[in-house]
């Protein structure tokens, strides 16, 4: 039972979270408490390996403190200040000097069992003193000897203060050891001094920690200022290189690998001597504390996960089983039974809601397309689609539309621009745009003709129409025009844009607002004549043309004529005056109608047309081609464009024929060129064009569309045409005949030659003289 609730989203899964939440709180409150816990128990590790490499430091730096200060006070000994500057042979008292140096030197080592031994090098003899004896410097480097990667004997050449060696041999089996190096400077600095040295045993540096229990799980590293190895607790030495760049502060732990191990990595660095003290544990003796810790927090929270199951387990089975009885009485009235959309208490409640919500939804539904489905009703009432025989009252009233009146009109509005809102056409929020300034229209109007009327608005292709229902009294057109002009002022003053506005005549009957419809798209018409922002009434439009007069335009002959030749001689300013002249005679004329209109742009197309194929230097790279100035003139949407387009179209053909002549102008000077210079070998595109400062493709490019022939195919026929006219005339040879044309090759000329008359220069001789 409580397996298959659960499958569905039923209330049992709200108890099972509660319990759940419930169980998870001492869990979630013990993992915080253990993560805590780990956190302050590796701090306490880190704490207590810290204390062991600072404990270790201090007992070094302390003994290498003792000896810098006994290399202090060897500095001032009086004794040792005498033999500075020594020379050989040593003198008897000098000898007896160094018998009392060597006195002292046994009682600083005596005083001092950290110091294995004590040697004084002094520069000028190449002697070395200990407590013990005096002898010649190679007597200590052949003790030292088998430290093969030392050079002693040039490394106590240089000047040391405080510099640690580490040697890799024993000394007297006692392990290995370590040398102190300090240079005592004389007061005259350009005399040789002395190096004291001592030597201490690295066994000595740990013998303070050796009874410390941690040391039982790592080891102790020592590196001297050169990261050299001083002594280590463990006989494998780690690849501790790659460790040595993430050691950034005085101390810290880090976490590295080495040969398959996890190791943590202490570390601490002395601030007097620049030793590095290094504690490396392996990760699971490191760690080891707080494993078990984990494994004991693993094994308490597994046993509250498994007793709180259970308790959960029963305690669902006990307090859902009422539930389940209820559910089962419910399930008989349902023709879904198992559909249990949230929980059994909302079950009931959501099957008697559901009728109610659907309800509900089909309204809201016909609410969101309201605006569309009246929309669409008003289109079919204005193109008279809509049938007589529907009874429209009722359709109407479905649509909260109502007709009081008997007098009907209809108001069309055309955007000029868009003013402020104004976008380009690709631009995402253009659309948006759009549709704002439909919506601020369609307001405006509706507000401003409703007071009189009753005003329904309509978008209809690219236009926005508003039809007007009113009395008597109201439906007027002084009226009507009252509120086309109230509209534009409104759209002018606040978002500065133009629209253009056309009314219908008054129609007695609601079927007639088809005829009204196609009166204000007639008058509209005349917005082509008018211009935009202009308040068009049907009745006003028509009236100046008499039924029987019939209309006509003015464009003669012989304008057309004028129109041509003024293009073709290139004079712009007369070909504007004409088509002036012409455009303000037929706007003039009160029988001019919006289809005669549209002829004259056809003429004007055509005539420019019949222009350009005259036009002497026209090809087909020119920019405005028969095409293009047949849609430019059509696209015009009133007389200001149409004038606008046609100086467009008339400067761009009068400049296209005085460039015509000023370029074959210059062609015939090219020429006259190519055949003066003609002989020059040197003489190519680029010369020529240098020569009247073109560049060589523009120059080739005018010479081709000139001559029909590239430049270079003209320059080899005039070079051809002499070299033909010599081999005839003159007896020279072939070779000279080709320099004096331009060649400097033989072959070249032959080459060319052959290319426009079929044969060699010799033979082309040789059937001349026969």
């Amino acid at each position: 039972m409580i397996l298959s609730a659960l499958k569905k989203n039923t209330i049992m899964k709200g108890w099972l979270l509660s319990y759940v939440t419930i169980l998870l709180i001492p869990i979630i409150v013990g993992l915080l408490i253990y993560l805590e816990s780990t956190k302050v128990l590796s701090n306490e590790i880190n704490r207590s390996n810290q204390s062991l490499l600072t404990q270790i430091q201090s007992g070094v730096d302390s003994r290498l403190a003792e000896m810098d200060k006994f290399s202090v006070d060897l500095a001032i000994n009086k004794k040792l200040e005498n033999l500075y500057t020594t020379q050989n042979p040593l003198t008897n008292d000098e000898r007896y000097k160094m018998f009392e140096l060597m006195r002292d030197l046994q009682t600083t080592k005596f005083g001092n069992d950290f110091i294995d031994y004590v040697f004084v090098y002094f520069h000028s003899i190449d002697m070395i003193v200990s407590e013990s004896n005096a002898q010649q410097s190679h007597f200590l480097f052949d003790l030292l000897k088998p430290d093969n990667h030392m050079d002693w004997a040039s490394l106590l050449k240089e000047r040391y203060i405080n510099t640690y060696f580490a040697l890799e041999q024993e000394m007297d089996n006692k392990g290995k050891s370590v040398m102190y190096v300090r240079t005592l400077v004389p007061n005259y600095p350009d005399r040789p001094g002395a190096s004291v040295m001592f030597m201490f045993n690295t066994s000595k540096l740990l013998n303070t920690i050796k009874h410390v229990p941690l040391m039982k799980d790592g080891h102790i590293l020592i590196l001297n200022a050169k990261h050299e190895v001083i002594t280590s607790t463990s006989s494998v030495i780690p690849n501790y290189a790659s460790w040595l760049p993430k050691f950034t502060g005085v101390s810290g732990v880090i976490q590295e690998s080495d040969e398959g191990r996890e190791l943590a990595i202490s570390y601490v660095t002395s601030g007097q001597s620049g030793w590095q003290y290094i504690f490396i544990t392996p990760q699971d003796v490191f760690l080891k504390k707080l494993i078990y810790i984990k494994r004991i927090t693993y094994l308490c929270v597994a046993f509250c996960l498994l007793l709180g199951g259970v308790a959960a387990y029963f305690f669902l089975r006990r307090n859902y089983s009422p539930i389940q009885l209820l559910l089962n009485k419910v399930n008989h009235q349902k023709a879904d039974p198992h559909n249990i959309t949230y929980n059994e208490y909302h079950y009931i409640q959501n099957a008697l809601e559901s009728l109610i919500q659907e309800k509900d939804h089909f309204k809201h539904k016909l609410k969101e397309q309201h605006p569309a489905m009246r929309n669409h009703l008003f289109g079919q009432l204005l193109k008279g689609r809509m049938k007589r025989t529907l009874p429209l009252s009722d359709v109407f009233a479905a649509y909260d539309v109502s007709f009081p009146h008997e007098r009907f009109g209809v108001l069309m509005i055309y955007i000029d621009n868009y003013g402020k809102l104004d976008s380009p056409a690709d631009d995402e929020s253009h659309y948006e745009r759009v549709k704002l300034l439909h919506f601020m229209i369609m307001n405006v109007v509706e507000e401003l003709a409703n007071k009189n009327n009753v005003a329904y608005m309509v978008e209809m292709d690219e236009y926005l129409c508003c039809i007007l229902n009113g009395s008597d009294h109201s439906a007027t057109l002084d009226e009507w025009k009252s509120i086309a002009k109230q509209t534009q002022e409104f759209l002018l003053t606040h978002v500065q844009v133009a629209v253009t506005v056309s009314i219908s005549s008054i129609q007695q009957s609601l079927f007639g607002l088809q005829e009204a419809y196609e009166e204000a798209m007639e008058a509209m018409e005349y917005k082509f004549l008018m211009g935009g922002g202009e308040i068009l009434v049907y009745d006003e439009m028509v009236q100046g043309v008499s039924e029987d007069h019939r209309p006509t335009y003015y464009y003669p002959l012989a304008a057309e004529q004028q129109l041509i030749n003024f293009i073709k001689t290139g004079d712009a300013e007369k070909a504007m005056a004409v088509t002036k002249d012409i455009i303000s005679t037929n706007i003039t004329r009160s029988q001019v109608s919006i289809p005669f209109i549209r002829c004259i742009v056809v003429e004007f197309a055509s005539t420019f047309m019949k222009a350009m194929i005259e036009l002497p230097g026209r090809n087909e790279q020119d920019s405005l081609s028969f095409e293009q100035v047949h849609n430019q003139l059509l696209q015009c949407r009133s007389i200001k464009e149409l004038e606008e387009e046609l100086a467009k179209i008339i400067k761009l053909l009068c400049h296209s024929e005085k460039q015509s002549g000023v370029n074959n102008e210059l062609m015939e000077k090219v020429q006259a060129y190519v055949n003066q210079y003609y002989c020059d070998p040197n003489l190519n595109v680029s010369v020529i064009g240098a020569a009247f400062d073109l560049t060589p493709p523009y120059l080739a490019r005018l010479f081709k569309n000139y001559n029909g022939e590239s430049l270079l195919e003209y320059l080899q026929k005039i070079r051809i045409a002499h070299a033909k006219r010599l081999l005839k005339e003159t007896s020279s040879s072939v070779l000279e005949i080709g320099n004096q044309v331009g060649f400097n090759e033989i072959s070249t000329f032959n080459r060319i030659f052959k290319k426009f008359e079929g044969i060699t220069a010799g033979k082309f001789r040789d059937l001349s003289k026969s």
